[in-house]
This record gives structure tokens, sequence and C-alpha cells, in this order.
């Protein structure tokens, strides 16, 4: 998705990044924690874009981090942001959402799961973590499918693993499919 949103509309602006001004952010923090960048950032800033999410730690601290860096509210930021060029502007583009029904989803994610397992997940993943080649601490560790199948090989009588991976990937693309629908402006909706 932001591959597609990044051909379509600008998804970075031309800050460059302040050291200094980042090691400051991140002492005071340290110091006094993230409530107190949330005032510092709200002092700044009297108005705030739409959507803003003070409870996320890594946007407040690159919030502030901007309008250190330019001595700029965000919203004046916002504002120039979206008046960028948008890139490849000199091409017509059009835009088409496929949807599928859930239902159909949900099958097509169930038949996956089962193919997974019919192909060997459990052992593939027995064998990772036996050589270390995967630790429960590394970012594939908590991939859907690892996460549950290492779960699943710590407790196997009280965990449905073809479920719980059927859940959890229908709700990573519940989550997509609203990502899509806030992030991307199509110009038509398909149903299959």
């Amino acid at each position: 998705g932001f591959y597609l949103k990044a051909f379509l509309e600008p998804v970075v602006d031309k800050i460059k990044p302040n050291a200094a001004i980042k090691q400051k952010i991140d002492d005071l923090e340290h110091q006094k924690g993230h409530q107190a960048l949330i005032e510092i950032l709200l002092k700044i800033n009297s108005d705030l874009p739409p959507n803003f999410d003070l409870n996320n730690p890594r946007k407040v601290r690159k919030a502030l981090e901007r309008c250190w860096t330019t001595g700029k509210s965000l919203l004046s930021l916002y504002e120039a942001f979206k008046k960028q060029e948008k890139p490849f502007s000199h091409l017509k583009k059009e835009t088409y959402c496929l949807i599928c029904p859930m239902e159909i989803l949900k099958m097509r994610i169930a038949k996956r799961t089962r193919q997974m397992l019919q192909k060997g997940l459990v052992e593939e993943v027995q064998n990772l973590l036996e050589k270390q080649y995967l630790l429960p601490e590394m970012p594939a560790a908590s991939a859907i499918g690892y996460r549950e199948t290492i779960q699943f090989l710590q407790d196997p009588q009280s965990f449905d693993l073809e479920s719980i991976i059927n859940k959890n990937t229908f709700l990573l693309a519940k989550k997509q499919m609203t990502w899509f629908r806030h992030q991307i402006h199509f110009d038509r909706y398909v149903f299959h």
C-alpha cells in the first residue's frame, strides 16, 4: 500500500533530520517521559493536523523534531506538505480498488492456512527454532503464521493453530483494508 501511495502522492517532505535536536528530544523523553513531549508539542501548536495521534510516541517525537528544526507549527508543515507536487504528475493515473466480499476473503484465508499447515509450517518453524535460525525475539518470529506456530509448539494441547492463524490473518486483512480506505483515493471501486 505504501508503494502505491508513493506513486500517487508525496509521502516525505524535504526537512532534513537534525541529529542534535533528535538527541535533545531523546534525552527529554528519557528524563521526563512521553507526557512532557506532548506538553511541549501542544505549547508550540495551538492546533494539530487532523487525526494526529498524541498517544503514538514515535509520531510525537518526529513532530517535535520537525517543529524545532523548522521553527514552524505542525499545521503549517502539514499544509505545505499537502501542496507539494505529486509524483509523476505528468502521467494520467486511474486507480481501481478491487473489493472481495468478506465471506470469500475468509474462505481464501482458511484455504491458505490449511495449505501452509499441510505443506509443513509446524515442522519448518520447529526446525528453524532448533537450529536457532529463528529466535522468538527476532522480527520474523512475530509474522503471522510463525508467531502462532511458536506458541503452538510451546503448548500444542491447548492451542487451535489453524483457527488462530485464520483469525489473525483476517484481522490483518481488515486492518489493511481500513488503511487503504483512509490513505488512498480510488477513482473506482470494483466488486468481484
